[in-house]
């Protein structure tokens, strides 16, 4: 029963509105931590209105759609796996970020696939965050380890449940 559980959370994960709605200029997940991540309504409040948490416990974690990414505060719209909470205001974009589809991948000097090769990120395992700063047409612009680029949304895995290899 686990088992059926798991690949119907994860059925419902892939069908998320953050894969299917075009305006996000990226999808992630929050912070791989069982830690509140605090939520404001304007990126210069100081009194967050409501917080997001990944509950490990009942195997709810949230995922993310970046609309826009201001300094250190990016404003999402959030959907936890199960499909029943949704949010949207802004977070601190250190809480959020992504796994890498597979261990060696490539990264680009600009957003598209047709731009040069700057650098690549080698040897990295399913579940090695990576944290986004910042994001465009589903590209996601990182630093990890000294080693700085753009990762092609087919690089990048914003499924808690699985590789996305």
């Amino acid at each position: 029963m686990r088992k059926i559980s798991l690949i119907l959370t994860s059925f419902l994960l892939s069908c998320s509105v953050c894969h299917n709605t075009q305006d996000y200029k990226a999808s992630c997940l929050l912070i791989p931590t069982q830690e509140y991540v605090m939520m404001y309504k304007t990126m210069n409040e100081t009194i967050p209105f409501d917080s997001i948490i990944n509950d490990s416990i009942k195997e709810s974690y949230v995922v993310i759609g970046i609309h826009k990414i201001s300094s250190n505060m990016a404003f999402v719209k959030t959907e936890n796996t199960l499909g029943t909470i949704e949010h949207k205001g802004w977070v601190d974009k250190r809480f959020l970020g992504i796994f890498l589809s597979q261990p060696n991948i490539f990264l680009y000097d600009q957003p598209k696939h047709n731009s040069r090769v700057c650098d690549s990120i080698r040897g990295v395992f399913w579940g090695d965050w990576v944290p986004i700063i910042d994001c465009k047409n589903k590209w996601i612009y990182t630093s990890k380890n000294g080693h700085e680029g753009w990762i092609a949304p087919q690089d990048q895995c914003d499924n808690p449940y699985s590789s996305c290899n």
